[in-house]
């Protein structure tokens, strides 16, 4: 093989004659314009004045109903915030009431043990878990109770092995009075 040009400019076979293609069958006579711009112009003026006559036949909007429309808009738009913040609320109520229910596990467990070896002292034990049930639910956050009951309610459960965190957070439940 040469490396010559010439050679090379040789083998390169001349372009294709250009052709015009019609379908057939169809119908459709298709021929390029001569004047490509004037038809694109008289199209876009078309198009301008089917677009005017739309116009025109479109009410245009008094002050009034303009106000009328901005009070609907922003209706909605309250309506809609409002709707985002009941979900939100909702989403934080739930996350709050596992948060609750999780929170003293081990100490239901242990009362409820207790209870049925601990006979004398079954009141106090159910006066918790009930204190402990209504929390869970969100129905309070503290409860009060008199001196002799918090007095006696802690040392009994001072008695039993809790977890120092539930035992701390019980006490920021039941509160004396």
């Amino acid at each position: 093989m040469d490396n010559n040009d010439n050679d090379n400019d040789n083998d390169i076979r001349q372009p294709d004659q250009v052709r015009k293609e019609r379908l057939i069958g169809g119908g459709y006579d298709y021929e390029e314009p001569d004047n490509l711009d004037a038809i694109l112009e008289i199209s876009k003026r078309e198009y301008l004045e089917k677009e005017q006559k739309y116009m025109e036949r479109q009410d245009p909007i008094p002050s009034d109903n303009l106000n009328t429309i901005l009070e609907i808009s922003k209706h909605e738009y309250l309506e809609k915030e409002q709707k985002d913040m009941d979900l939100i609320c909702g989403q934080l109520k739930d996350e709050l009431c596992k948060e609750r229910q999780n929170k003293f596990n081990t100490l239901k467990l242990q009362l409820n043990k207790m209870i049925t070896i601990d006979k004398p002292n079954l009141h106090y034990y159910e006066l918790v878990l009930s204190i402990i049930e209504i929390y869970e639910s969100g129905l309070i956050n503290e409860y009060d109770v008199s001196l002799t009951d918090y007095t006696n309610i802690f040392k009994l459960l001072k008695t039993i092995r809790l977890p120092i965190d539930e035992f701390e957070n019980l006490k920021k439940i039941i509160i004396l009075y």
